[in-house]
């Protein structure tokens, strides 16, 4: 939380995000609301990460065909990650190929074991091939091995993931983005806008024509989706005729799951992140329309509105003036970040006070809450299966000091924080041993 002007402290809290999850995100008993109700100036916004998540993990829950498909696609990882011979085995063929475990609750959700399967093909085949010949090897991962190398070679399964390929290789630089500490919120958004423009642009023949064209190189045609029985020798030319139909039937089946699977994806892109609107006051600070906001006509008015109306505390007036003076200079036509950063530097922040503040909020935004969350791995480091036991009191200070290693090393450089440590110890309770000599 950060303070913006001398408020009192219930007005200094001017956003909140967290995750989908009704306890979080009630507009009745939700957290969020909850703080609301202190703090009149905690405008919810629902974590983008979260959002982009759920718009890949249930994008293509009505589609049959692309919910079996992740369903294979667990059990290659599944199969190398219960053994360390199969992995070695992996390992010995290949070392880049690492198949990585998927799940709904990852920001990337399966996009890694994606692009792992899809670039490393070839190299899961001969691993897969060398598991069915060489002996030494059961009967039951001998069968899993033939199973999944059919997988690949089935022109269904390495079709789709081209698809996903293709559209993962579009949303896995925005998640990277959303995880961010330092991305501002309008940056989230041109992003998040460009991503959808450009899934948009995946709507084409040509694009699906591109990654047909590269199944069938790699697997081979298709069989038929509808096989129709020739009845004697006498119907020969209409059996071929019928043939030709079916290959077409496949192709037209086929085009007709990669549209249904990118607009499926587009239209809850487009349903998750609607309500992007309420935040259409940043359009105010939006430096590459600062030339035309000079004209009368053009001056983002109904985004002023919109701003003094969700956070009361500024002075539009004020903030008017000292925007039209922002957007005369062509100076201050620097983004946010840039922009702030000149006003400090020239020491104009009481000058531009208004604007001042508005780059302050703008920079508060949060746009995502799963930047914090990438520091749960350290749990595994510090409870470790040798303190699996340790109590709630013991792991909560092990995580302070997870938290706060500058400041120990810091200690530790000055040789005072095994002095502290001892000295706390030893007085904490009465013990058989005298620690403490005077």
């Amino acid at each position: 939380m950060r303070a913006i002007g001398n408020y009192s402290p219930t007005n200094k809290l001017i956003c909140q995000t967290y995750d989908g999850a009704s306890c979080m995100s009630g507009q009745h008993g939700g957290v969020q609301a909850l703080v609301k109700a202190h703090c009149p100036n905690a405008l919810f916004i629902h974590c983008y990460a979260h959002k982009l998540n759920l718009v890949l993990a249930q994008g293509t829950n009505n589609i049959q065909a692309a919910k079996l498909f992740f369903a294979n696609l667990d059990a290659f990882h599944n199969f190398f990650s219960r053994s360390c011979k199969r992995s070695a085995l992996l390992c010995e063929v290949d070392r880049a190929v690492r198949v990585p475990g998927g799940s709904a609750v990852r920001w990337n959700f399966k996009s890694r074991a994606v692009h792992a399967i899809h670039e490393g093909r070839g190299s899961l085949c001969i691993a897969f091939d060398k598991i069915m010949t060489e002996p030494g090897w059961d009967k039951e991962t001998i069968a899993q091995s033939a199973s999944l190398k059919q997988k690949l070679e089935d022109f269904d399964f390495t079709f789709l993931l081209g698809v996903f390929q293709s559209i993962f290789g579009l949303t896995e630089p925005l998640f990277q983005v959303l995880q961010s500490k330092t991305v501002d919120i309008k940056k989230c958004q041109d992003q998040i806008m460009s991503i959808l423009s450009a899934l948009k642009a995946t709507r084409t023949d040509e694009t699906f024509s591109r990654i047909y064209d590269e199944t069938v190189k790699a697997v081979g045609e298709p069989v038929p989706r509808r096989k129709r029985r020739r009845r004697g020798w006498d119907d020969l030319e209409q059996g071929f005729n019928q043939h030709q139909e079916g290959d077409e039937e496949t192709v037209v089946s086929f085009r007709r799951l990669y549209f249904q699977i990118v607009v499926s994806i587009v239209m809850h892109m487009t349903q998750r992140f609607a309500d992007m609107e309420h935040l259409n006051f940043f359009r105010i600070l939006e430096h590459t329309s600062f030339a035309s906001f000079c004209k009368p006509a053009a001056f983002p008015s109904s985004e002023l509105v919109q701003l003094i109306n969700t956070y009361p505390f500024f002075d539009e007036q004020k903030l008017r003036n000292e925007l039209h003076t922002l957007y005369n200079n062509r100076l201050f036509h620097k983004p946010p970040g840039e922009l702030i950063a000149l006003l400090i530097e020239d020491d104009l922040q009481g000058t531009l006070s208004e604007v001042y503040k508005l780059l302050q909020l703008m920079l508060t935004i949060p746009a995502t809450r799963t930047s914090s969350e990438r520091s749960f791995s350290c749990l595994k480091r510090i409870k470790t299966y040798l303190r699996n036991t340790c109590g709630q009191d013991r792991l909560v200070n092990l995580a302070t000091i997870s938290i706060d290693s500058v400041v120990v090393e810091d200690l530790k450089a000055a040789g005072k924080f095994y002095d502290i440590v001892i000295d706390h110890f030893a007085t904490m309770k009465d013990r058989r041993m005298a620690f403490l000599f005077k």
